[in-house]
């Protein structure tokens, strides 16, 4: 038998190659050539996708200090990771940095600051090619694994969004149109003080409500009250039950102890729910891929965190909604897997029973489980359908509540009509840190990166959560307007915009050498 065993060009032992044989060989040997050249290439593509994406994303005003050099750092250690060798890796670091400083979110750094002059910029993106080439030739001599600079990357960026948020919120500002004091975010939630022209800001209402319960009051007079939160008495109550917030995050809000505490809470979840998107899309992408997708939640929920908009249900509500989107997506390749749909349904629970949009998660969780695995279906669905029925049953509940305090005062009506316009401006709504143009490239990556999620549970999943409310919001609007530019302001986008950013990384599988080696397979990727 021995004798006859053939090898892998066709031959078998002591016999002269068969022409056929050879041309085998010679055509694995070419492809094999070709393959290692075309991965090379590719991975340099990569390396400039995920270099360019990192920056957007980071150079905006996560970092709390001396952010030209931490950016540089960050974008050495993300590049070197993807990048084919130390060369390709200095080269675009060097050049991504270079351009980037002055076209992407960060331009603002030098613009009349002597202290971000051209030279400087020069010398951050030297200093980001030479980490890059750094952190490549450790890797390839392995003294240090990629995972340990890959947290290295997260860890820089979480500690300096958590650094900037408490210190921005601890401290006072001078209005740069009036020149008025502006008191600090902290103080205005302490001591309930604040300016006139943020009286009638969504965000104050909520605040207001919260200083209530923790006087004592019962919640649902004392958000039907609020609602005359300017003291004209025009407002006498809620017109519909639309108008007042299922009551979870007030009561969670108001047994926090102070300020300090309502910031840390919300650093804690949205850090989690972010760095939670690692696991989430772990196989659909090598891990350095993914950095991008968490650092886009992280640098987003700055312009929310940093105001009073952090009392908005909405925020809340995104942020639990990517928790359970996290969830659902390692449920798809874990086992046991029946305990992760188990916390995803609790968790969609719990964002429904603060803010009713996340209807959507218990549709896109239904679906995935009628369109996934015939093994894992019936559970699945059951699991859905229980969560819903409890999210229903608390709505009922908070609808019955508020009945007593309807007046149908005018002037309260929540509704208004959506438009193009409103929809495409949820994407781009308080996206300070990228500015307006990223954003919106940000936002057709997330889409395209909901389409090609490579299993059908999560690319259902995300595809209900993120276009039934821009259908919806094509036809309703929140009335909101700009009061500068009179244009619609959609901060109901808050409440899918962080899924939406998680799934950005799943675009780079379109590219070869993106996928991990040892992807999603059984049915579970059916």
């Amino acid at each position: 038998m021995a004798k006859r065993k053939r090898d892998r060009a066709g031959t078998s032992k002591g016999k002269a190659p068969s022409p056929q044989g050879a041309l085998s060989l010679d055509a694995r040997v070419r492809s094999t050539l070709s393959a290692f050249a075309s991965t090379t290439a590719w991975r340099t593509v990569l390396s400039v996708m995920v270099a360019v994406l990192t920056y957007w994303t980071i150079a905006g005003g996560v970092m709390k200090s001396w952010p030209g050099p931490q950016v540089a750092v960050v974008l050495g250690i993300v590049t070197a990771l993807v990048a084919p060798g130390w060369l390709a890796a200095l080269t675009v670091a060097l050049g991504v940095y270079a351009v980037g400083a002055m076209t992407g979110p960060a331009v603002f750094w030098f613009v009349g600051n002597p202290a971000y002059a051209p030279q400087a910029l020069v010398g951050w993106a030297i200093l980001a090619a030479a980490v890059a080439a750094g952190v490549s030739y450790v890797v390839e001599q392995r003294w240090l694994k990629p995972d340990w600079l890959l947290w290295l990357a997260i860890a820089i960026v979480v500690v300096n969004m958590w650094a900037g948020v408490i210190t921005a919120n601890r401290e006072g500002y001078l209005e740069a149109n009036t020149g008025l004091a502006v008191p600090s975010l902290e103080q205005i939630i302490e001591t309930g003080n604040a300016p006139e022209a943020m009286k009638t800001n969504d965000g104050l209402y909520h605040l207001v409500v919260v200083r209530k319960l923790k006087a004592g009051e019962s919640y649902y007079p004392a958000a039907s009250e609020a609602l005359d939160r300017d003291g004209s008495g025009t407002i006498k109550g809620p017109s519909g039950v639309l108008n007042l917030r299922e009551p979870l995050l007030y009561w969670f809000l108001a047994a926090l102890p102070s300020a300090m505490a309502v910031f840390v809470a919300y650093l804690m979840l949205v850090s989690g729910a972010a760095i939670g998107i690692l696991a989430a899309l772990r196989d659909v992408v090598r891990a350095p891929l993914v950095l991008p997708g968490i650092f886009a939640v992280l640098s987003w929920s700055i312009p929310f965190s940093t105001t009073i908009m952090l009392y908005t249900s909405e925020l809340w509500m995104g942020t639990l909604a990517l928790v359970a989107f996290t969830l659902f997506a390692v449920s798809v390749r874990r086992e046991p897997w029946r305990p992760w749909v188990a916390a995803a349904v609790s968790v969609a629970v719990l964002a429904f029973l603060v803010r009713e949009f996340a209807g959507t998660l218990f549709v896109g969780g239904a679906l995935a489980a009628a369109l996934g695995p015939a093994d894992r279906r019936r559970w699945s669905l059951v699991a859905w359908g229980v969560g819903a029925l409890v999210a229903a049953a608390g709505y009922v509940a908070h609808v019955a509540a508020v009945q007593p305090f309807l007046t149908g005062a005018p002037g309260m009506e929540l509704l208004g009509r959506g438009g193009i316009a409103f929809a495409l401006g949820g994407l781009t709504f308080s996206t300070l840190t990228f500015g307006t143009g990223i954003a919106a490239v940000l936002a057709v990556l997330a889409y395209a990166g909901a389409v090609l999620m490579p299993d059908v549970g999560r690319r259902s999943f995300a595809l209900v959560v993120l276009v039934t409310p821009m259908v919806l919001f094509l036809f309703v609007g929140n009335g909101a307007l700009d009061p500068l530019s009179g244009a619609p302001v959609n901060y109901w986008s808050e409440s899918f915009m962080p899924v939406a950013y998680a799934c950005i990384p799943a675009v780079f599988a379109l590219v070869p050498g993106a996928v991990p080696a040892r992807r999603l397979s059984g049915p579970a990727a059916s």
